[in-house]
């Protein structure tokens, strides 16, 4: 057996092993309060690199460096700078999918780290849940870029055991045009300012 038919086999092997650990994690819903009190680390920063490596056991990892610009909660980095490593991405030829969304270079946002140091398929906490973007009208969106109108305190026993594409509380406008009682959107979206004091309140009362 050839050298690159092993190498193929284990990456299979691996991708399959961390696809059954994504669906575990990406069905789950968090509401944003467990965002917020759950999280190492939260911080406003943009993206500055995102490279790719292959390392000796045949594992490929994503390592994405943010410019932190100011530190919502959590130990502030020691630099200006910040790396989290994701599991998965390209190589040359090789590929490793994980359905983890990556931060592209130039991304602004706001990240809830699940844990800073390196070890877990996805450093976000929530993976697309504690991952939230700043569009080019200076509007907050989810990861999947969906505008974000409103952010609520929702208890738990609203949580359901799906994710719907963001953490509970977190209202677009499909989400807030659909409550009862609500046919139009009061305000329009949250700006980067809106979204961070929002989150700071979460913080003082959570």
């Amino acid at each position: 057996m050839s050298y690159a038919l092993v190498r193929n086999t284990i990456l299979l092997f691996l991708s399959m092993f961390f696809v059954t650990e994504i669906s575990a994690a990406t069905i789950a819903q968090i509401r944003i309060a467990e965002l917020v009190e759950k999280s190492e680390l939260i911080f406003h920063g943009k993206v500055s690199s995102v490279s790719s490596e292959l390392n000796s056991s045949g594992r490929i990892y994503t390592y994405v460096d943010f410019l932190v610009e100011e530190t919502l909660s959590g130990t502030k980095p020691d630099s200006k700078t910040i790396t989290l490593r994701f599991t998965g991405g390209s190589v040359g030829n090789q590929k490793l999918d994980v359905g983890i969304t990556y931060p592209n270079v130039g991304e602004e946002g706001v990240y809830f780290v699940e844990r800073t140091s390196f070890g877990l398929i996805n450093p976000l906490l929530g993976w697309f849940q504690g991952h939230f973007k700043v569009n080019e009208n200076g509007y907050m969106t989810t990861a999947s870029d969906k505008e974000i109108y409103e952010i609520r305190n929702i208890s738990s026993e609203q949580q359901n055991r799906i994710s719907r594409g963001a953490a509970l509380g977190v209202l677009t406008s499909t989400e807030k045009a659909n409550e009862s009682g609500i046919s139009s959107l009061k305000n329009g979206p949250m700006t980067i300012g809106e979204f961070k004091s929002k989150i700071s309140s979460f913080l003082v009362n959570p």
